[in-house]
Protein backbone atom coordinates (compact mmCIF):
# COMPACT_ATOMS: atom_id res chain seq x y z
CA UNK A 1 0.00 0.00 0.00
CA UNK A 2 2.69 2.58 1.45
CA UNK A 3 4.56 1.58 -2.40
CA UNK A 4 1.13 2.75 -4.25
CA UNK A 5 1.03 5.90 -2.10
CA UNK A 6 4.64 6.53 -3.36
CA UNK A 7 6.89 6.20 -0.16
CA UNK A 8 10.57 5.76 -0.20
CA UNK A 9 10.37 1.95 0.18
CA UNK A 10 12.31 -0.74 -1.61
CA UNK A 11 11.17 -2.15 -5.07
CA UNK A 12 11.47 -5.93 -5.57
CA UNK A 13 8.77 -6.96 -3.08
CA UNK A 14 7.59 -10.47 -3.07
CA UNK A 15 6.54 -12.53 -0.36
CA UNK A 16 8.82 -16.16 0.16
CA UNK A 17 8.96 -18.94 2.61
CA UNK A 18 11.79 -19.31 4.65
CA UNK A 19 12.17 -22.31 6.62
CA UNK A 20 8.23 -22.74 6.83
CA UNK A 21 8.35 -19.24 7.89
CA UNK A 22 6.84 -15.99 5.43
CA UNK A 23 8.94 -13.80 4.91
CA UNK A 24 9.65 -10.58 2.60
CA UNK A 25 12.21 -10.11 -0.05
CA UNK A 26 13.01 -6.66 -1.49
CA UNK A 27 15.39 -4.71 -3.47
CA UNK A 28 18.84 -4.22 -1.85
CA UNK A 29 19.78 -0.85 -1.01
CA UNK A 30 23.57 -0.99 -1.00
CA UNK A 31 23.96 2.30 1.44
CA UNK A 32 24.62 2.41 5.42
CA UNK A 33 21.49 2.82 7.89
CA UNK A 34 20.90 6.10 9.42
CA UNK A 35 22.64 3.94 12.29
CA UNK A 36 25.52 3.26 10.50
CA UNK A 37 26.18 6.49 9.50
CA UNK A 38 26.06 7.95 13.13
CA UNK A 39 28.21 5.18 14.45
CA UNK A 40 30.80 6.40 12.34
CA UNK A 41 30.48 9.87 12.70
CA UNK A 42 28.84 10.70 15.97
CA UNK A 43 29.99 14.43 16.10
CA UNK A 44 27.88 14.84 13.57
CA UNK A 45 24.66 13.91 16.12
CA UNK A 46 22.87 16.45 15.65
CA UNK A 47 22.89 17.15 11.99
CA UNK A 48 21.73 13.29 11.19
CA UNK A 49 19.37 14.33 13.58
CA UNK A 50 18.11 17.01 11.50
CA UNK A 51 18.02 14.81 8.59
CA UNK A 52 15.76 12.21 10.26
CA UNK A 53 13.24 15.11 11.05
CA UNK A 54 13.58 16.05 7.15
CA UNK A 55 12.60 12.76 6.13
CA UNK A 56 9.94 12.51 8.15
CA UNK A 57 8.22 15.59 7.67
CA UNK A 58 8.96 14.48 3.53
CA UNK A 59 6.48 10.88 4.37
CA UNK A 60 3.92 13.61 5.62
CA UNK A 61 4.03 14.89 1.91
CA UNK A 62 2.86 11.06 0.95
CA UNK A 63 -1.11 10.98 0.44
CA UNK A 64 -2.13 8.90 3.16
CA UNK A 65 -4.43 5.56 2.78
CA UNK A 66 -7.98 4.52 4.51
CA UNK A 67 -7.10 0.97 3.60
CA UNK A 68 -4.25 1.47 6.44
CA UNK A 69 -5.08 0.72 10.31
CA UNK A 70 -5.99 3.86 12.45
CA UNK A 71 -2.59 4.59 15.05
CA UNK A 72 -5.55 4.93 17.61
CA UNK A 73 -6.46 1.22 17.05
CA UNK A 74 -2.88 -0.05 17.12
CA UNK A 75 -1.88 2.03 20.02
CA UNK A 76 -4.74 0.53 22.12
CA UNK A 77 -4.13 -3.19 20.66
CA UNK A 78 -0.96 -2.77 22.27
CA UNK A 79 -1.76 -0.91 25.42
CA UNK A 80 -4.01 -3.71 26.15
CA UNK A 81 -1.27 -6.68 25.23
CA UNK A 82 1.19 -4.74 27.83
CA UNK A 83 -1.16 -4.93 30.92
CA UNK A 84 -2.64 -8.51 30.20
CA UNK A 85 1.06 -9.33 30.61
CA UNK A 86 2.18 -6.52 32.97
CA UNK A 87 -1.03 -4.98 35.02
CA UNK A 88 -4.08 -3.88 34.86
CA UNK A 89 -3.59 -0.86 35.73
CA UNK A 90 -1.36 0.16 32.54
CA UNK A 91 -5.33 0.29 30.95
CA UNK A 92 -5.15 3.60 31.86
CA UNK A 93 -2.93 4.77 29.18
CA UNK A 94 -6.18 4.53 27.09
CA UNK A 95 -7.27 7.54 28.77
CA UNK A 96 -4.13 9.62 27.12
CA UNK A 97 -5.70 8.57 23.90
CA UNK A 98 -7.08 11.93 21.74
CA UNK A 99 -10.85 11.50 21.46
CA UNK A 100 -10.81 12.89 18.15
CA UNK A 101 -7.68 12.70 15.49
CA UNK A 102 -7.23 16.54 14.11
CA UNK A 103 -4.70 15.05 12.05
CA UNK A 104 -4.50 12.06 9.43
CA UNK A 105 -1.19 11.57 7.85
CA UNK A 106 0.92 8.25 6.85
CA UNK A 107 2.50 6.94 9.80
CA UNK A 108 5.42 4.35 9.34
CA UNK A 109 4.85 3.16 13.26
CA UNK A 110 8.48 2.32 14.09
CA UNK A 111 10.78 4.93 12.17
CA UNK A 112 14.37 4.24 13.79
CA UNK A 113 17.83 5.10 12.77
CA UNK A 114 17.86 1.24 11.48
CA UNK A 115 14.87 1.25 9.26
CA UNK A 116 16.00 4.80 7.27
CA UNK A 117 18.72 3.25 4.70
CA UNK A 118 20.80 5.77 2.85
CA UNK A 119 20.75 4.76 -0.54
CA UNK A 120 22.36 6.02 -3.54
CA UNK A 121 19.06 8.13 -5.21
CA UNK A 122 17.80 9.22 -1.52
CA UNK A 123 16.49 8.17 2.34
CA UNK A 124 14.56 4.90 2.07
CA UNK A 125 12.65 3.34 4.56
CA UNK A 126 12.28 0.01 5.53
CA UNK A 127 10.32 -2.07 7.74
CA UNK A 128 6.20 -1.02 7.64
CA UNK A 129 5.01 -3.64 9.34
CA UNK A 130 3.13 -1.43 11.67
CA UNK A 131 2.60 1.52 9.28
CA UNK A 132 -1.01 3.03 9.98
CA UNK A 133 -2.75 6.71 9.66
CA UNK A 134 -2.80 9.01 12.64
CA UNK A 135 -0.87 11.73 14.82
CA UNK A 136 2.38 12.36 13.54
CA UNK A 137 2.72 13.70 16.93
CA UNK A 138 2.20 10.15 18.14
CA UNK A 139 4.66 9.17 15.67
CA UNK A 140 7.65 11.73 16.48
CA UNK A 141 6.94 10.62 19.99
CA UNK A 142 7.65 6.90 19.44
CA UNK A 143 10.73 7.86 17.36
CA UNK A 144 11.81 9.84 19.84
CA UNK A 145 11.26 7.35 22.36
CA UNK A 146 13.24 4.61 20.37
CA UNK A 147 16.20 7.09 20.20
CA UNK A 148 16.68 7.57 23.58
CA UNK A 149 16.52 3.79 24.56
CA UNK A 150 18.77 2.54 21.69
CA UNK A 151 22.12 1.63 23.10
CA UNK A 152 23.32 -1.04 20.56
CA UNK A 153 21.60 -1.46 17.06
CA UNK A 154 23.13 -4.58 14.58
CA UNK A 155 26.09 -4.69 17.07
CA UNK A 156 27.22 -1.46 16.66
CA UNK A 157 27.03 1.34 19.82
CA UNK A 158 26.89 4.93 19.77
CA UNK A 159 28.14 6.94 22.94
CA UNK A 160 25.04 8.10 24.94
CA UNK A 161 25.86 11.90 24.43
CA UNK A 162 25.71 11.55 20.84
CA UNK A 163 22.53 9.51 20.93
CA UNK A 164 20.99 12.66 23.46
CA UNK A 165 22.31 14.99 20.80
CA UNK A 166 20.92 13.14 17.92
CA UNK A 167 17.22 13.19 19.70
CA UNK A 168 17.72 16.57 20.43
CA UNK A 169 18.03 17.57 16.57
CA UNK A 170 15.67 15.54 15.74
CA UNK A 171 12.90 16.82 18.52
CA UNK A 172 13.75 20.94 17.77
CA UNK A 173 13.28 20.41 14.08
CA UNK A 174 10.09 18.25 14.46
CA UNK A 175 8.95 20.98 17.14
CA UNK A 176 9.85 24.05 14.54
CA UNK A 177 8.29 22.25 12.05
CA UNK A 178 4.70 21.51 13.46
CA UNK A 179 4.42 23.84 16.36
CA UNK A 180 4.46 20.75 18.76
CA UNK A 181 2.18 21.16 21.96
CA UNK A 182 4.36 19.98 24.73
CA UNK A 183 0.90 18.27 26.68
CA UNK A 184 0.10 16.46 23.82
CA UNK A 185 3.58 15.02 22.89
CA UNK A 186 3.87 14.50 27.11
CA UNK A 187 1.24 11.86 27.13
CA UNK A 188 2.42 10.86 23.72
CA UNK A 189 5.77 10.10 25.17
CA UNK A 190 3.85 7.93 27.62
CA UNK A 191 1.23 6.19 25.02
CA UNK A 192 4.63 5.35 23.05
CA UNK A 193 6.67 3.63 26.40
CA UNK A 194 3.39 1.79 27.17
CA UNK A 195 2.81 -0.06 23.55
CA UNK A 196 6.81 -0.58 23.64
CA UNK A 197 6.57 -2.95 26.96
CA UNK A 198 3.69 -4.89 24.61
CA UNK A 199 6.88 -5.91 22.05
CA UNK A 200 9.02 -7.17 24.50
CA UNK A 201 11.94 -5.63 23.33
CA UNK A 202 13.26 -5.37 26.72
CA UNK A 203 14.70 -1.77 26.59
CA UNK A 204 11.81 -0.52 28.73
CA UNK A 205 11.94 -0.37 32.37
CA UNK A 206 8.07 -1.43 33.15
CA UNK A 207 8.16 0.44 36.53
CA UNK A 208 8.99 3.48 35.60
CA UNK A 209 6.61 3.87 33.02
CA UNK A 210 4.09 2.89 35.49
CA UNK A 211 5.31 6.26 37.40
CA UNK A 212 5.18 8.04 34.38
CA UNK A 213 1.50 7.28 33.11
CA UNK A 214 0.14 7.25 37.00
CA UNK A 215 1.94 11.11 36.84
CA UNK A 216 0.14 11.77 33.42
CA UNK A 217 -3.29 10.65 34.34
CA UNK A 218 -3.33 12.34 37.56
CA UNK A 219 -1.99 15.14 35.93
CA UNK A 220 -4.55 15.20 33.42
CA UNK A 221 -7.50 14.55 35.83
CA UNK A 222 -6.21 17.78 37.78
CA UNK A 223 -6.61 19.83 34.55
CA UNK A 224 -9.67 18.13 33.89
CA UNK A 225 -11.39 19.19 37.61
Amino acid sequence: TVARLGAPVPDRRRLVEVDGRTALAAERIGGPSLWDELADAPTRATELGESLARIHLDLVEVPVSYDLPRQHDRVESKIRAAASRHGADLLDAIRLLPVEQHTDVLCHGDLHLRNVLLGRDGPVVVDWFDCCRGSLIGESARTALVIDTSRDLGGRSVPRPSLSEFRSGYLTSMRTALDIDDEHLADWTVLAAVARIAEDIGDIEVESVRRDLRRRVDLRAGSVS
